[in-house]
């Protein structure tokens, strides 16, 4: 009898764990697009980066992109249809990306793009193509068709480095300088550990211009 009551209890348990842990998983999920949250950017998953790569030297970038214009599209269509063009720009950055990367909705029209694991080629390789794919799609809509572009902030630095925070705010102002430039343009800083200066990268369509501060 006591055994019966011990393996209803352990079944209870591990029902609640699951309820949980589905519970924590959904926390992290933008319920929109279906991508990551900006919860999703805590300590243990920034932990979990670090331990689990590959290489020492390899590089790791953040990527904090904001579709233009964005509050034009809600104020002349409405938010049912801004929220189509949330969901299908989210779907872009994912067409974009490699399957190792993390697309996060960071909040609004703000995307953040975290790159493990990655090289300097790959970053001006993928910071052009969003640009680009963002400026050639149309967005279908029931209200008529939709184009909208992007600017993008970035940094790319190494993944020894744990100041986060820090890096967060740079690429926010790179985001900002992008969109204070004309936006539909990216503007990036790459991080040296060793060196006081940086070198900092413009995107323009599919041109990269790379110049030292």
């Amino acid at each position: 009898m006591k055994l019966r009551r011990l393996k209803i209890e352990i079944a209870r348990l591990k029902r609640e764990i699951a309820v949980l842990k589905l519970a924590n998983e959904q926390i992290n999920i933008d319920s929109l697009t279906g991508l990551k949250n900006r919860h999703y950017l805590n300590e243990e998953s920034i932990a979990k980066m670090r331990e689990h790569r590959v290489s020492k030297n390899s590089d790791i970038a953040l990527f904090m992109i904001d579709i233009d214009h964005f509050k034009r599209v809600n104020d002349t269509y409405g938010h049912s249809i801004g929220d189509i063009v949330l969901k299908e720009f989210a779907a872009l950055l994912q067409s974009c990306t490699r399957g190792s990367d993390v697309v996060i909705r960071w909040g609004g029209e703000e995307f953040l793009i975290i790159c493990k694991e990655t090289d300097r080629a790959y970053i001006s390789l993928l910071g052009n193509r969003i640009l680009d794919y963002s400026q050639k799609h149309v967005y279908k809509t029931p209200k008529g068709d939709i184009r909208c572009t992007c600017s993008v902030g970035f940094i790319c630095f190494h993944q020894d480095i744990p100041r986060w925070r820090e890096f967060l705010d740079i690429a926010d102002t790179n985001l900002y300088l992008a969109k204070n430039s004309g936006r539909n343009k990216g503007v990036g800083t790459l991080h040296e550990e060793d060196s006081v200066a940086e070198d900092h990268i413009v995107l323009e369509g599919p041109k990269l211009d790379l110049f030292l501060l």
